[in-house]
């Protein structure tokens, strides 16, 4: 009982937060953030040419090669034309899953559509289910599980007979579940897996169902949760998590604590990547990464550094500021946008060079690096403004292939 009531209060304290936050928070047009998204992905492409040599390698990270997200590797992006084949990540057993939970397949299984000599395609995958009412696709391959049972789905590229093999999904009715370990010191940046036995109301047991994770700390980016049970350590700090599905939720949590690292974290390999909040997924929890008032334009963290990727936040206050002034002031928003992107730049230059020569330097290096550093805006801005220069100030074309 006292636990039961333990959970109800955390969970109204959680909801008065996000309440609280949300209020804060500016409501923004959902056909514009759309726009926005698919003007950075252009941006995004069109930066790679600008960066150091090496940034597109990277030295680890947390990706399920230990190199960063999938499909990001050194060097410029070489594209395919015509689709040959889908690949993506997945065990044996396949896809299983607590009731209620809904979780982006694209990511999760790390998708892509590849050419007959392994290049990526740009194409439009579509999702399909043999019984929508155990698991149902949305366009985007959001997969919700609605009730228990099995099913197949599968992935085709839009006009084409290229298509995946069947995928078996299982959906959980979770009786109880049971975490481990029971206590979790984590340093800065680093990772670990939280097993999750997971029993269904027939008496099954598994630790690869996926689970929705919270946590009760009052700072929600203290640790980075995925559905596979993957934390991220983000910010010093103590929490509780637990995991559940269907209403079910781990009757003992695990306690986490946060602790300095001795290390310094990897960066996540390929090309580092500019996302947009409210639209693009956060790599460390599959879900998307909402924007905060309370941080930078251009934002990252401890357990974005690991992924290799920056954050447009659309919330912080210049940005929401641009973004409101979008309609009547285009090229003011796009001015501000290519801002952004030529300052990722520049702090991707900057931390090579500092992680190249940083702690060899004589005391007075940090003058050597500030000048350094206005050295790469002033270059950068000159190289970038003059191929970005049209499109902000008639929304040119932006010409991705010279």
């Amino acid at each position: 009982m006292l636990e039961a009531l333990d959970h109800f209060v955390y969970q109204k304290i959680r909801e008065l937060a996000q309440k609280i936050n949300l209020r804060r928070q500016e409501k923004q047009d959902e056909h514009e953030l759309d726009e926005v998204l698919r003007e950075n992905q252009r941006f995004d492409e069109f930066k790679n040419r600008f960066l150091p040599e090496g940034a597109g390698e990277g030295d680890g990270g947390i990706g399920k090669d230990g190199k960063g997200p999938p499909g990001h590797t050194g060097g410029e992006t070489q594209w395919g034309y015509v689709a040959d084949s889908i690949v993506f990540s997945l065990g044996e057993e396949g896809l299983h899953l607590g009731k209620g939970l809904t979780v982006p397949l694209r990511s999760l299984l790390a998708v892509s559509v590849r050419d007959d000599v392994d290049r990526p395609v740009k194409a439009t995958i579509e999702w399909f289910t043999t019984d929508a009412r155990i698991a149902s696709l949305s366009r985007e391959g959001v997969l919700e599980a609605k009730q228990k049972g099995r099913c197949q789905i599968w992935m085709q590229v839009k006009s084409t007979e290229i298509k995946t093999e069947p995928i078996d999904v299982t959906v959980w009715n979770v009786d109880h579940i049971l975490l481990t370990p029971r206590t979790l010191e984590l340093p800065l940046g680093s990772w670990q897996r939280i097993t999750a036995e997971v029993t269904d109301d027939e008496g099954k047991r598994s630790t690869n169902v996926l689970l929705n994770w919270i946590h009760d700390a009052e700072d929600p980016l203290i640790v980075r949760i995925n559905p596979e049970g993957v934390i991220t350590g983000n910010r010093l700090g103590r929490t509780a998590v637990k995991a559940g599905a269907g209403g079910v939720w781990s009757r003992l949590p695990v306690e986490v604590h946060v602790i300095p690292n001795p290390n310094k974290p990897k960066r996540g390999g390929g090309f580092p990547r500019l996302l947009v909040t409210d639209r693009d997924l956060d790599p460390a929890t599959g879900a998307v990464r909402p924007g905060d008032p309370d941080q930078p334009p251009l934002w990252q963290e401890a357990s974005d550094f690991m992924h290799n990727v920056w954050w447009l936040n659309l919330q912080s206050p210049d940005a929401a500021f641009a973004f409101r002034q979008r309609k009547k002031d285009p090229i003011l928003w796009r001015d501000y946008h290519a801002e952004r992107l030529i300052e990722m730049v520049v702090q991707v230059w900057m931390s090579e060079e500092f992680t190249k020569k940083g702690e060899s330097q004589r005391a007075e290096f940090w003058a050597d690096h500030r000048n350094a550093l206005d050295r790469h805006r002033v270059r950068i801005n000159q190289q970038m403004w003059k191929r970005l220069e049209p499109y902000v100030l008639d929304g040119s074309t932006l010409d991705l292939e010279t």
